[in-house]
């Protein structure tokens, strides 16, 4: 009988080895929350988004290290949408709009299975800041 691993609020090899089905660190909380605003012009909106990833340790117990703890994320995005003649819309957005980086890891606690870069980007806003923008066309 293996043992039972409780891994909220972890990273590490045990919590995200080659062995577990967890791709990714599993905060105690995590949220995402957005806010839109249909302005008085006809069409246009803007948003707001807030996501929130919560501070994870070690799952060694080990301290003492950069990387024994790493703090919780608040990533922020804007984005706005102009509809027009209810068959074109244009988006245009910047995501993480402070750039916030995303806490380096190092390559001792770094699962090799699901880490990159000395962190996790499927997790972390690994790109930094980043604008877009696109068009839809309805005919």
């Amino acid at each position: 009988v293996f043992p039972v691993i409780d891994c909220v609020g972890k990273y590490g090899d045990t919590c995200q080895g080659a062995g577990t089905p967890m791709t990714s660190p599993m905060p105690s909380w995590r949220h995402k929350f957005r806010m839109t605003w249909d302005t008085p012009l006809e069409g246009l909106q803007a948003s707001v988004d807030w996501r929130y990833l919560g501070a994870l340790n070690v799952d060694t117990g080990a301290t003492g290290t950069a990387d024994s703890r790493l703090p919780a994320q608040n990533y922020f995005d804007l984005s706005g949408s102009y509809t027009w003649r209810d068959n074109y819309t244009f988006r245009v957005g910047i995501n993480n709009i402070f750039d916030k980086d995303p806490p380096i890891i190092g390559s001792g606690e770094r699962p090799s299975v699901v880490g990159n870069g000395n962190t996790f980007p499927q997790y972390y806003d690994a790109l930094g800041r980043y604008v877009f923008m696109g068009v839809t066309a309805k005919f």
